[in-house]
């Protein structure tokens, strides 16, 4: 059946009418179906939350139930409109949306008309004859278009009208705020660059570069403007730098760039603040402190940008005075935090910095994350058991010291066992209100919203993340592969052929488009990039060739090869690889890979935290649609205990609305047939 691209139109001036593209009247006779479609229409984006159109439509009844008449209005309305494969009403987890693009919406057209030429183009009144008794939520909306389209005036349902908070369409004009140019004189942002060493020991490198964090973190915390991340910034270093070249390359409005220079107990920071565009010092001093002071001196050098920049400053709590040596510890051990190879010498430093300063704020928090971290490379219970108590500890002093920090709460999201997902939720929601702009903090939610399926979320992340940070290669890794999930492959291969020419020594550039590419038996893409790997002699592309040569062998060869591996791994480990069944579902044996998942025991998630298992969010990426269109895919999900806490918080993963089946039913039956005796 050809797919209908023709327009739909939608008359909400006078009597409603939906008409299809063939031009045949689409019956809609309930009057709360058609308020529906009259909010969405007129919405920025044809996009609503779930949540708001609730409380517009049912706003009377108890949470649940108004949950549960959206789901039917909302399950009949699809049935009635999505002619096609393109659907015109799209739902999702927690938002609905209208396609207005194949849309026209005689209200919207009118609203481009002004004054008498509008009052002469309404044939009639909006939404005529309409009332949903007691309802006055829609009621006041209702009066609200009626009074507009008859009045003129700017709409607030209009394209260019900014979104309700809780929207995509708000993520999105978040994002294309932080990703203003720099010479947009509305959009102020910053970048800190790594301060020069100007002592005479070349070593001390660690130690401007942790004042230089210092500075970025405080600015980023108590001004409200955009600050990009350490990883992007502190990539412009040395007296060659230009400041031309930063605006371009990081989209900002104003640097701070300076100096620090040593000397036993005493140190000298010269700062400055640079407006881009003209390249002039709009601020610059020079301060002479003793190392303990340095603390209160980022407040002071935040404080003084934003006087600058005509911004409110919000100072954090007073900065106690920090043993000399403690700092300097800490000043280390923040240089190794990004080298895992180094976790234990750093965790060593740390601990040193807070036995000397038991009231570090910072130090505490840093040493929460780092053990966090490295207690996720650990499988054995008795270590981890170990290392997460003192990891928890670390974390409960840090947030005592210092309630507004996020790190700590990072810290203990990464120490929960795999299934506590309403509690990794909770912490990391608490982090990400604490530090909103935060890369790193974003980065972990959109870990987490990726492990439980919700994929559009987790792009509207990290999207927000690489805006702050877009220069870090991490963040640009995940940026890329979340683009793919989110259903755009093209700017996926994009993305990843823009990192591979900035950081061309980055094999993840090019092993990982290579297996999407291939997993889809997209050969096109493929080929260009096999050629790449085969010059990598590394390990991570020597087995992505090797799923290349499988994925080409006649089918047989490779389920033998598969279910072999299956074997191994169930007899080593008593689980399996959870690409092991996705390969072979992709490669035909969908029998086969609900056997495996069914013999495989996934206990444990349960014990402990293992790195591998917060991959697990693969089964929701794009190469793994084929299985999720079949119905055991749904136990799948079980065994990983993602039905539990989809149906307790009612936060159901996008692939709910694109399952040919009843995905809710068939998880709310595996839980209670799972269900503890």
């Amino acid at each position: 059946m050809t797919e209908l691209r023709a327009p739909f139109r939608l008359d909400l001036l006078g009597a409603f009418r939906l008409i299809a593209p063939n031009g045949e009247r689409i019956n809609i006779s309930s009057k709360r179906s058609m308020a529906l479609v009259a909010l969405l229409a007129m919405a920025s984006e044809g996009e609503r939350t779930r949540a708001w159109l609730q409380e517009k439509l049912w706003g009377r009844r108890e949470a649940p139930q108004a949950r549960g008449s959206l789901r039917r209005e909302l399950s009949n309305l699809r049935r009635r409109v999505n002619i096609g494969a393109s659907p015109l009403l799209i739902c999702e987890h927690d938002r609905v949306k209208l396609d207005l693009d194949r849309l026209h919406v005689d209200a919207r057209e009118i609203e481009q008309a002004a004054g008498r030429q509008r009052q002469g183009l309404i044939p009639g009144e909006f939404l005529e004859g309409m009332d949903l008794d007691g309802e006055e939520a829609f009621e006041d909306w209702l009066r609200e278009q009626r009074s507009l389209l008859r009045d003129g005036g700017p709409h607030p349902g209009g394209r260019n009208a900014p979104a309700d908070a809780g929207s995509a369409a708000g993520a999105g004009s978040r994002l294309a705020a932080l990703s203003s140019p720099a010479g947009d004189r509305s959009a102020r942002s910053l970048a800190v660059l790594p301060f020069d060493n100007l002592s005479s020991d070349a070593g001390m490198d660690y130690f401007s570069d942790g004042v230089s964090e210092e500075i970025l973190q405080a600015v980023a915390r108590t001004l409200d403007l955009r600050v990009i991340g350490r990883s992007s910034s502190f990539q412009f270093r040395g007296r060659d730098r230009s400041i031309a070249q930063v605006a371009d390359q990081l989209g900002v409005s104003h640097v701070v760039e300076g100096s620090v220079q040593r000397s036993g107990e005493q140190v000298r920071v010269s700062a400055a603040l640079i407006e881009c565009l003209g390249q002039t010092t709009v601020w610059s001093a020079r301060y002479d402190r003793n190392l303990g002071d340095v603390f209160a001196l980022q407040d002071e050098i935040a404080a003084m940008v934003a006087g600058a920049l005509h911004l409110v400053f919000a100072p954090s709590a007073p900065a106690p005075t920090i043993n000399s040596a403690a700092h300097d510890l800490y000043l280390r051990a923040r240089s190794l935090a990004l080298l895992p190879p180094r976790a234990a010498e750093c965790i060593r430093l740390l601990k040193d910095a807070v036995a000397r300063a038991p009231s570090f704020a910072a130090a505490w928090a840093t040493l929460a994350m780092t053990t966090a971290a490295n207690a996720r490379q650990l499988a054995a219970d008795e270590d981890l058991a170990a290392v997460r108590r003192e990891a928890i500890d670390a974390a409960e002093r840090a947030s005592a010291l210092d309630p507004g920090a996020a790190i700590p709460f990072v810290a203990r999201s990464l120490l929960q066992h795999y299934d506590s997902f309403e509690v990794r939720e909770a912490l990391l929601k608490k982090a990400l209100a604490l530090a909103p702009t935060d890369p790193a903090v974003l980065k972990h939610m959109t870990d987490f919203a990726c492990s439980v399926g919700r994929t559009r979320e987790a792009f509207e992340l990290i999207q927000l993340a690489q805006a702050l940070d877009p220069l870090d290669q991490a963040i640009a890794e995940v940026a890329a592969e979340k683009t793919a999930d989110y259903g755009l492959l093209a700017e996926s291969y994009a993305a990843y052929a823009a990192a591979r020419a900035r950081w061309p020594e980055f094999e993840w550039a090019i092993v990982a488009p290579l297996l999407i590419a291939a997993n889809l038996r997209d050969w096109e893409a493929a080929e260009p990039l096999i050629g790449i790997t085969r010059a990598l002699d590394s390990r991570d592309g020597r087995f992505a060739l090797s799923t290349v040569q499988l994925l080409k062998s006649p089918p047989e060869a490779l389920r033998e090869w598969m279910m072999a591996t299956v074997e191994r791994q169930l007899a080593r480990t008593g689980s399996v690889d959870l690409r092991v069944p996705m390969f072979l579902y992709s490669a035909g044996f969908a029998d086969e890979a609900f056997a495996a998942v069914r013999q495989a025991s996934f206990d444990y998630r349960r014990r402990g935290s293992p790195e591998r298992v917060f991959a697990d969010g693969i089964i929701f990426g794009v190469t793994n649609r084929p299985m999720r269109q079949d119905p055991r895919f749904v136990e799948l999900c079980g065994r990983l205990a993602l039905c539990r806490y989809w149906i307790r918080s009612d936060q159901w993963p996008d692939c709910v609305d694109e399952a040919p089946y009843d995905f809710k039913a068939l998880a709310a039956a595996f839980v209670r047939q799972h269900a503890p005796d």
